[in-house]
This record gives C-alpha cells, structure tokens and sequence, in this order.
C-alpha cells in the first residue's frame, strides 16, 4: 500500500549500527561478521498501525534496548538524544529496557540516536525517526494525498472538484473503496479546514487510518 507518511518513518526496531556502519557491513581489515549487538529504539504509540506522528506538546516515550545475540545487557549505559537536544544518559534495566519521555512546541522531523559503547570501546548506534505535528494542518495535509490519487483515478477528478464532489465521483465510478472510510477523509478534512474548535489526535488517527483504507484498497 502506498505511504501516506510525508517522511519514511523508522520501524519498530530502530536502525542499528557498529562504529557507523550497518550490521551487515564488513570491514576493511577482512573481519566476516560484526559483534551481534543491538541497540534498538520504540516509541508509546497507542496503536502499532500507526505512524511515528505526535502533536505539538504531547509527550513522547522513549524506549531503549542494548541486546547480545538477542539477550538483554542489563546494565548496558547508553546516551540517548533527540535532534540536537542534549544527551541523556539512560541503564538499561533487568527487562532490558530503559525509558526517557520527550516533548516539543516545534513541528518537525526529529532523529532519536542512542549510542552504547562496550567494554572493549566498540561504540554501537541506533536511531529512530519521528515527525511532530499540528494535527490541523497534517489532516488537510492528508488531504492533499488522498486528493493526488484521486485525481490519477479514472473517476474524473479535477483540481476544482470540491471534496464531495470527489467522494461522489469516487463513487459513481465504481472505485473500490470502503464507503465509510472515504466519508470520514472527506469529513475530518473539511472539520480541520472549516472550522475554527480545537483539533485533537483522536481526529488525526482517523484520518490517518481512513486515507490508508482508501488507498489501500486499490493495491
């Protein structure tokens, strides 16, 4: 299915690294197979179908694992920063995880690196991103998406059809889509466009989830 993400936001288990290069690398002095250690980030997303996406202010919890061939390094110290944030130093637990919540009122992308580095001096990285939003203008952002496949549908789409113009379109032509997802892209656009009440994450998910339905079912 097609991404609707405006960045390809980082999976599950981070992107690991030894000494910056990636775990399959080998290195110039002929070594076959880098130590087995990863350092892996997660994030407290109410959902896993979910994008890396919060809201201006809300608070982002920061998981990091340090794992030898799969077992946790209880003990493990690692330095954890958000973009150019200050480092913060995080003991990886007995369940082998350790945690730091983070928030900004500054929308954008941010990288969280974590970095471990062994007793033999072997430094190993992993980093994760995410984006922060308004979740105003990335509903109506969502909406551009959904309003460039649309038009590349054989449905008669314009650049001056209005929204329900587009569902109506949509529908009348046989596009196969799931009525009620393609409602809800057209009804949370136009409640973060028209009006003026607050717009919350609960608003966001379903626009999210819905333009995903929607474009997912052409796939």
């Amino acid at each position: 299915a097609e991404m609707v993400d405006a960045i390809e936001l980082g999976s599950g288990a981070g992107d690991a690294e030894h000494s910056g290069e990636s775990d399959d690398a080998e290195s110039s002095a002929g070594v076959e197979d880098l130590q087995p250690i990863q350092v892996q980030i997660a994030f407290n997303k109410s959902a896993e179908d979910l994008a890396d996406v919060w809201g201006i202010g809300e608070e982002v919890r920061i998981s990091v694992s340090v794992t030898d061939d799969g077992q946790p390094i209880a003990g493990a110290n690692v330095a954890v920063a958000v973009g150019a944030g200050p480092t913060t130093m995080l003991t990886v637990g007995e369940d082998g995880f350790s945690s730091v919540s983070w928030s900004t009122t500054e929308p954008g992308e941010y990288t969280v690196s974590a970095e471990f580095t062994s007793g033999d001096e072997a430094v190993f990285t992993g980093s994760r991103r995410l984006q922060i939003v308004e979740f105003r203008e990335e509903i109506v952002r969502l909406y551009g998406v959904f309003q460039d496949w649309a038009k590349q549908q054989d449905a008669g789409v314009s650049d001056e059809s209005t929204p329900r113009e587009m569902e109506m379109l949509l529908a009348n032509y046989g596009i196969a889509v799931p009525e009620g997802a393609l409602d809800d892209v057209v009804s949370r656009f136009e409640e973060a466009d028209y009006s003026e009440h607050e717009i919350l994450r609960r608003q966001y998910e379903v626009m999210y989830r819905s333009l995903n339905a929607v474009i997912g079912a052409e796939q």
